[in-house]
């Protein structure tokens, strides 16, 4: 045995209790990972198996070489560093660097545990969890396509420039379905015989052809209608369409014919392997270890600004602020320790103390290794926006009418009301039924003027809205809406778009120095508080957007704004003076 291998086998066998314990503690925690083997590997051996993806054998292509030189320079010239690297089987295999000190080998392993568990128990892994014998299959897949590269009646170029092309589309997989064999399209052909390929085939002359099949003839007898879509429905597996559709084209008859023998083995083992490795990209991240910010957290998506809780319940797209992406996976981890952080904008954050942000530079920190006075990358949206205007779901208040009970028991209005007065009628029994829900309800709601209610939040009553935000307020004992404002223009807009928007008449009045608008509607005022999170009483001076404005569109929103930011307007500057931090 050479000296280096001696070295690594006395490392191994150092951690063996180390990784015994490390599966202890991970059972203990109520991990089910996989069984683990390790192996101590040298840094050009690290260098290789992160090439190859985590394991000792791949299919013969230049790619490989590329990523072990980009791999040993930036070890090199960049000061990285590869402490292990662990691949999805059952069992799992996990390569250690044989340069780690003790103490980082016990924590690699700790985390290769918990890498492991991840393996066998996320959803996407699970797609492909049948025996997977991953190493097993990409040797095979190695042998495979080397043997073609090898056979002396196929050019290697053509081989490797196949594979280039599928690569090309390696990602474009079905990710969100267990991996299934595709047959060949043994269905013929989606559009039917061509006439004028059928013609060719009968051999027959160009006079022939041209006096008997001219172009009349020929539009005559194609098919009609819409030609059929080739898949008749949306393909996400492009590989898939590929083995079942798909054609190589031939120089020699200079049309495009089946694939040969060896182009549908490739296309195979590489449309299975694409599977293999697609739930180690989805999850690249929360692979890692979870992290998450609080339940009501907004965040940046195509509905708006919404909670996070309800982008984990809908799995709605979101801005990653570069572009819109889509959630693909959620977790909620009850009981976490948290950190909070504050801008001295005011823009806060709390999240799990793993949690990570961005910095200026772009590198990432944890959110429980901030300090005071750090910086902080803050992005918005970046053009995610809502497209349809947020719905308005609420309605005028009713009550249970004197006409309703008497329709109820199948009499006479006149019945119902001598009923109330003698309790005596024929149907009293119905009727008495009929007066519980009447007599149970306040009947004063029953006296309120009912108000026009807008179907949707729309640029309208954006703007009214950012208007009574910045100069107005919501009084629940007077049952009134009021706008004050310097500006006679601003007053008549907003007594215009009460009136547009609600159908009610306000009262303009010029005291002093201002001017104020009143809406007198008790039905307003539970519209504005219940529809659109706006505060009543002591408590209207506090400025807040209301979520109906945070899951409208663009224009909405912008309107919402410059009402609020009117010259007069006075929506609170919630921004503080320092940065603070503070765990929960």
């Amino acid at each position: 045995m050479r000296p280096a291998d001696r070295e690594k086998r006395r490392i191994a066998d150092d951690l063996e209790e180390p990784a015994a314990a490390a599966r202890r503690l991970a059972e203990k925690l109520g991990l089910e990972p996989y069984d683990v083997n390790y192996w101590i590997v040298d840094n050009d051996e690290m260098n290789e198996l992160i090439a190859y993806g985590g394991f000792q054998t791949r299919y013969p292509h230049w790619r490989w070489g590329m990523q072990y030189d980009r791999q040993r320079k930036q070890n090199r010239y960049l000061g990285g560093k590869a402490f292990e690297i662990v691949n999805n089987d059952d069992p799992a295999h996990a390569f250690l660097q044989e340069s780690n000190t003790l103490a980082d080998q016990k924590a690699v392993i700790t985390h290769v545990e918990a890498h492991s568990d991840f393996f066998a128990n996320n959803q996407w892994f699970g797609m492909f969890r049948d025996d997977p014998d991953a190493a097993a299959m990409l040797e095979r897949h190695a042998e495979t396509i080397g043997e073609h590269m090898a056979d002396p009646d196929v050019e290697r170029s053509e081989v490797e420039a196949f594979v280039d092309s599928v690569l090309c589309l390696e990602d474009n997989v079905d990710q969100h379905h267990v991996y299934e064999e595709r047959p060949l399209d043994g269905d013929g052909d989606v559009d039917g015989p061509d006439v004028e390929e059928t013609l060719e085939e009968l051999g027959l002359s160009e006079e022939v052809s041209a006096a008997i099949f001219d172009e009349e003839w020929l539009d005559d007898n194609r098919e009609e209608g819409e030609t059929p879509t080739v898949p008749a429905e949306p393909e996400p597996d492009l590989l898939a369409f590929l083995r079942e559709h798909g054609k190589r084209y031939d120089e020699d008859a200079e049309k495009a014919v089946e694939f040969e023998e060896w182009q549908v083995d490739v296309l195979d083992c590489l449309r299975r392997e694409a599977y293999y490795f697609a739930p180690q990209k989805m999850t690249k991240v929360m692979n890692e270890g979870w992290a998450c910010v609080a339940p009501d957290t907004l965040t940046f998506t195509e509905d708006g600004l919404i909670p996070m809780e309800d982008v984990v319940d809908s799995h709605v797209s979101v801005s990653d602020g570069d572009q819109k992406r889509r959630v693909y996976d959620s977790n909620v981890i009850p009981d976490h320790e948290t950190v909070t952080v504050q801008t001295r904008r005011g823009f806060e954050l709390t999240g799990s103390n793993n949690h990570r942000i961005r910095l200026p530079d772009g590198s990432w920190v944890r959110l429980d290794e901030l300090s005071q006075g750090d910086e902080i990358a803050i992005s918005g949206g970046n053009g995610v926006w809502p497209t349809e205007y947020a719905p308005v779901d609420w309605d005028n208040p009713t009550n249970t009418t004197l006409q309703d009970v008497a329709d109820e028991a199948g009499v006479s209005l006149w019945t119902v009301m001598r009923y109330r007065e003698t309790g005596q009628a024929r149907k009293s029994e119905a009727i008495e039924t009929a007066l519980t829900e009447y007599d149970g309800e306040n009947q004063s709601v029953a006296q309120r003027d009912p108000i026009r209610i807008p179907n949707e939040v729309t640029e309208d009553l954006g703007r009214f809205l950012g208007l009574l935000i910045g100069d107005g307020h919501v009084s629940v004992a007077s049952k009134q809406v009021g706008f004050t404002t310097a500006s006679r223009e601003y007053a008549e807009e907003f007594a215009t778009l009460a009136t547009e928007l609600f159908s009610i008449e306000p009262s303009l009045e010029e005291q002093g120095s201002r001017w104020r608008v009143y809406l007198y509607s008790a039905n307003l005022v539970n519209f504005l508080r219940e529809e659109c999170d706006l505060p009543g009483g002591k408590s209207a001076a506090k400025k807040t957007i209301p979520s109906k404005i945070l899951r409208s569109p663009k224009p909405v929103v912008a309107e919402f704004l410059t009402g609020s930011s009117t010259p007069t307007a006075t929506l609170e500057n919630r921004g503080q003076s320092s940065a603070r931090r503070a765990r929960n």
